[in-house]
């Protein structure tokens, strides 16, 4: 018996280096280096912690921790957290936390991965799933309850009942109820109860019940209740309850009840039902 060992039926186990590593009812396992690290089966197994300080791998089949600090992977199968600090796996099969810190994906998020980062999170949020999720890095990035939803870096990301949608970078940029959706980038954007939208950059634009409508840049763009529809760039520019329209640039220009209309540039151009008004 290998010192570290405790209790329970154990087979082709070790432990080869460290201090106060544990190995309690897991077969085919292995502890390398490190100390204070467990690996706690419950009569699974295969299993391995290469090194590190107070890892753990419980009630986990063929699932892995690299190193690090205080990473967890609890009722996960073939999931693996190879580095980093304070970052768990829990409930999720085939998922990945490659490296960071405080990095959770947790309960029906299968096939997900964080890459890196800070505060990133993964979860199932209050009814559905986030499986296939997404987060390459950043900074407090988090997935709920999208499915095959990405978040490629930046801080303060939020994807929430989402499903395919992406967000790039940027800052404090938001994709709620927004499927097949994007952010690509800017600060303090927001598409929400749309599908298939766009925001391409620049910041303070807002896209809502619209769909499949553009918002390419500028600053404080607004579109809601609009379809198909783009605001290309410029300032405080605002359709609504319009199809098919669109403003290429400008300053305050609005399109409102009136679909098919096309605002080219200019300032406080106003294209309503009643024709094109110049304010």
């Amino acid at each position: 018996t290998t010192p570290g060992y405790d209790g329970g039926a154990i087979s082709y186990s070790t432990i080869t280096a460290g201090s106060y590593n544990h190995i309690i009812n897991a077969s085919y396992s292995g502890i390398f280096a490190g100390n204070s690290n467990i690996i706690l089966a419950d009569g699974a197994g295969y299993s391995v912690i290469v090194g590190g300080w107070v890892n753990e791998v419980s009630k986990s089949n063929y699932s892995l921790v690299g190193g690090g600090v205080g990473n967890v992977v609890e009722l996960s199968n073939y999931s693996a957290i190879t580095a980093g600090s304070s970052s768990r796996i829990e409930n999720a099969d085939y998922s990945f936390i490659g490296g960071g810190a405080s990095g959770s994906i947790l309960l029906e998020c299968d096939y997900s991965a964080i890459v890196g980062g800070l505060n990133s999170t993964i979860q199932k949020g209050e009814g559905g799933s986030s499986y296939y999720g997404f987060v390459g890095g950043g900074l407090n990035s988090k997935i709920d309850d999208s499915d095959y939803a990405g978040i490629t870096g930046g801080r303060d990301s939020l994807v929430i009942q989402s499903n395919y949608a992406f967000l790039g970078g940027g800052q404090n940029n938001t994709l709620t109820n927004a499927e097949h959706s994007s952010i690509v980038a800017g600060d303090n954007n927001s598409i929400e109860n749309s599908s298939g939208s766009f925001i391409g950059g620049g910041r303070e634009h807002e896209v809502a019940n619209s769909v499949s409508s553009v918002l390419a840049g500028g600053i404080d763009n607004t579109m809601t209740d609009a379809g198909f529809s783009a605001i290309v760039g410029g300032q405080a520019n605002y359709i609504t309850n319009a199809r098919h329209s669109a403003i290429v640039a400008g300053e305050r220009s609005k399109i409102i009840n009136s679909s098919g209309s096309f605002i080219g540039a200019g300032k406080r151009s106003d294209h309503t039902s009643l024709g094109l008004v110049d304010r």
